[in-house]
């Protein structure tokens, strides 16, 4: 059943990695969205520490 489903095991694996990867790329993006939306909210508030920075 198997063998006649999954063909290529390593087809399926490269389409998870490739999601994955699409994923994570997504997430650090939204990630860095937050940190600039924060960063700036911070700056107007004028109480933004020394060591963070944009």
């Amino acid at each position: 059943m198997f063998k006649s489903e999954f063909p290529e095991n390593s087809n399926i694996k490269t389409l998870y990695t490739q999601n994955l990867r699409r994923s994570l790329i997504k997430i650090g993006h939204v990630i860095g969205h937050v940190r600039g939306i924060i960063c700036t909210v911070l700056v107007r508030f004028g109480s933004i520490p020394k060591n963070i920075k944009p």
